[in-house]
């Protein structure tokens, strides 16, 4: 009779169901993927036709321990950052081709390095602070936006520390709104939305996931994507792969 109404077959399927969820793709080699889905991060295999890269928003489906990419959705369009990996630079200052350093308080040196850590390419942006704290902005080049869009914006992030006092600083992803292309921060056309902010960020082995969804408030039609870096002395941070996508 089975339970319920439910014949004895798919009774004793109950429990066994494949699950769906979106996740964002952090990490890829030959053979898995590593997925974000709210915070927890799950390995996934995937079809080789339609290998992901870093930053795509895939499905993810489950039977009961494995996990399987289905494929990238068709919700999330393209990637509007340009130099999003921090691959160009200016040959006579380093700084990232693409990006607006603003130095909000105090010192910092901000340039293009080779990168072990880097999720996409061998480079990353470094932001190095002197003797005393600073506050860092940088920030992308103009992307065309309208009022009422909804766009993910996401970026990884790493601290960098040596000698100097651990997990001090503070790495914020932010949509910086402006009400023409040609305006610069910090003349903006609405606040600062902060997407993720991470306090006392560690130095870890891999970079960690800054990301979220933000809507474009009513007196704004260009998103530039704004990396802020807070820092005591003498400490730095690196940052990779900025992402601006419309939802």
């Amino acid at each position: 009779m089975g339970v319920l109404g439910v014949t004895q077959q798919l009774s004793g399927m109950i429990g066994q169901y494949a699950h769906t969820r979106p996740g964002t793709v952090v990490l890829v080699d030959p053979f898995l993927a590593t997925v974000d889905v709210g915070g927890t991060e799950f390995r996934a295999a995937y079809t080789r036709q339609s290998a992901p890269r870093i930053g795509d928003v895939v499905v993810l489906t489950r039977q009961n321990a494995s996990w399987f990419i289905i494929g990238t959705t068709s919700t999330t369009g393209g990637n509007e950052v340009a130099n999003p990996s921090f691959a160009l630079a200016d040959d006579n200052t380093s700084v990232p081709l693409n990006w607006t350093v603003y130095r909000q308080s105090g010192v910092s040196d901000v340039k293009v390095i080779p990168y072990a850590k880097a999720v996409e390419g061998d480079t990353a942006l470094a932001v190095d602070g002197g003797s005393g704290a600073s506050v860092t902005f940088v920030y992308s080049d103009p992307i065309a936006v309208l009022p009422g869009q909804v766009w993910t914006l996401s970026a990884y992030a790493n601290g960098d520390y040596g000698s100097a006092t651990p997990n001090t600083a503070a790495c914020a992803l932010r949509a910086l709104w402006f009400s023409s292309s040609s305006a610069l921060y910090p003349t903006t056309s609405d606040p600062d939305t902060t997407v993720q902010n991470v306090t006392n960020i560690p130095e870890g082995d891999r970079m960690q996931l800054l990301s979220g969804n933000v809507t474009v408030p009513a007196n704004s039609t260009t998103l530039r994507v704004g990396l802020r870096t807070a820092l005591n002395a003498f400490t730095g941070a690196r940052w990779d792969w900025a992402t601006a996508r419309r939802a």
